[in-house]
């Protein structure tokens, strides 16, 4: 139950932030100028706001996509149990893109220009983010809360339709690269292992950025093996990840967790036993799964606050959404801080 709280938790985050904002721009008689541009919200009718979601319910990532709509409409519940927007209805549609951008186009059309949702919530993934957003700028849909560090969604040349509210791939694999620095590994016993797309592409150049920020680092020189979206096909990624010598004493990944998984068996099986590390997106649930005993001594970093933590939004979860979540019904408390951290 614990572990479900803390996968869900970025889902709820999103949404606690998103049902605040609709309750702002549609609070009881509003002014003509009260609808900040260009976030030109034009949900159906007066009594439904319709929220879109085009996320991974099926393929590799399908563990997010699930736990982040589950969040949503857990929020969406206790919203409407509280009626946090009078007179208004939150209606949550959600669509699968099984984590390919090919699907992505086709539910962003629908969601945007035949139901004219409110806001896109909730995306996975970074090729399918980019492929939704110019899409949703085409009726100037707030695109809010993908599940994504890419740059493509930060920085001056992002468009101001896109919210973000976590990390991005380039700070988690920077604090990754800086950790192991200070842990006495040096620059050239670091490698990547990646998949080949924007998303592995983010997070290489973000760990190489840091790399070369400590000293100068030739991108021939470190060790690099990238695999293809939505496969096992990791085997000539190991291969080139081990080819330069010394052996890296340290693998950073940037990658689903079967692929990562079949990585590191591979790896063991080898003789090759270095310190791995995998960003957030890997899915940290599924991927110890899989592992099984093997998961003991991976690193997954996270961009999440912890569900004890006392941050006021994770203290509102706590009283108010998990309970929805867990299936309690109630508003009663949840004591996280008597939960051990593991």
């Amino acid at each position: 139950m614990t572990k479900t709280a803390r996968k869900i938790a970025l889902g709820v985050s999103v949404v606690l932030a998103l049902v605040a904002l609709a309750a702002d721009c549609f609070a009881t008689s509003p002014s003509p100028d009260s609808v900040q541009k260009p976030l030109a919200f034009h949900a159906t009718t007066r009594e439904t706001l319709r929220v879109g979601m085009s996320t991974a319910l099926s393929g590799p990532t399908a563990e997010l996509g699930l736990n982040v709509r589950d969040g949503v409409r857990a929020a969406f519940v206790e919203s409407q149990t509280k009626q946090t927007i009078a007179g208004k209805v939150l209606e949550l549609i959600t669509l699968d893109d099984g984590y390919e951008p090919e699907r992505t186009t086709p539910n962003m059309h629908q969601l945007t220009s035949d139901l004219r949702v409110l806001a896109v919530v909730g995306n996975v993934g970074t090729p399918t983010a980019t492929t939704a957003i110019p899409i949703a700028k085409r009726l100037s849909t707030p695109f809010f809360g993908a599940i994504t560090g890419a740059s493509a969604l930060r920085g001056e040349t992002a468009s101001e339709l896109v919210i973000n509210n976590r990390a991005s791939y380039a700070q988690e694999t920077a604090a990754m690269v800086n950790a192991l620095l200070s842990q006495g590994i040096k620059a050239e016993e670091i490698g990547f292992f990646t998949q080949n797309d924007s998303y592995g592409d983010d997070g290489f150049f973000g760990g190489l950025a840091a790399l070369r920020s400590h000293q100068p680092v030739k991108q021939s020189a470190v060790p690099h093996g990238r695999y293809r979206r939505n496969t096992l096909q990791v085997e000539d990624g190991l291969a080139d990840g081990m080819m330069q010598q010394p052996l890296p004493k340290a693998v950073i990944m940037v990658g689903t967790y079967a692929p990562c998984s079949k990585l590191i068996r591979l790896a063991r099986e080898n003789n090759f036993n270095p310190q791995f590390l995998a960003v957030s997106f890997v899915g940290s649930e599924a991927f110890q799964r899989s592992l099984g005993d093997l998961a003991d001594g991976v690193i997954v970093t996270q961009v999440v606050p912890h569900y004890s933590s006392d941050l006021p939004l994770v203290q509102q979860a706590s009283d108010e959404v998990w309970p929805v979540m867990l299936g309690i019904g109630t508003s009663r408390p949840i004591d996280w801080k008597s939960v051990p951290r593991d």
